[in-house]
């Protein structure tokens, strides 16, 4: 039998004054279009907290250490065939002494701040899910992808 496959990422809530900071994801082949906080894979030699540490500056030049974030979610996402499924963790960052950029125009078209929980209808279905179940308090959730 075939083992198993996880994929870990993180996904951060850049957050000031009651905003978050997204982005609109283009050219990547998945969800193009559509909000998006920054977030990426967990590499081998990193935890989730290292690795937000260094998307938050990779996606958003926003320097920040593990002392400056909080964890707030996990969701567990399902593949549809089963196969190379998802768990992301949300980390929250306070950032309000820093402005995010955006410093990968190649697959985000433009970024902006959103008022904390609007607009939901238009993130990535599994971040939407994600931040509804968030916004409920909850620390963990569950996503089987339909694309």
């Amino acid at each position: 039998m075939e083992k198993h496959v996880i994929v870990p990422a993180v996904c951060l809530l850049l957050e000031c004054d009651g905003k978050w900071f997204v982005g609109r994801r283009q050219n990547t082949g998945f969800c193009d279009g559509y909000l998006n906080m920054p977030a990426g894979h967990i590499d081998p030699d990193e935890t989730p907290r290292e690795a937000a540490v260094r998307e938050a500056n990779e996606e958003a030049g926003v320097e920040v250490s593990a002392e400056d974030i909080e964890f707030v979610h996990i969701q567990y996402n399902r593949n549809v065939d089963g196969r190379h499924d998802r768990t992301h963790y949300y980390f929250k960052i306070e950032c309000c002494d820093q402005e995010p950029v955006n410093t990968e125009p190649h697959k985000c078209s433009e970024v902006m701040w959103v008022p904390v929980g609007e607009r939901l209808s238009e993130f990535v279905p599994f971040m939407k899910e994600a931040l509804e179940s968030m916004l409920q308090g909850n620390q963990y959730s569950e996503f089987y992808e339909k694309i």
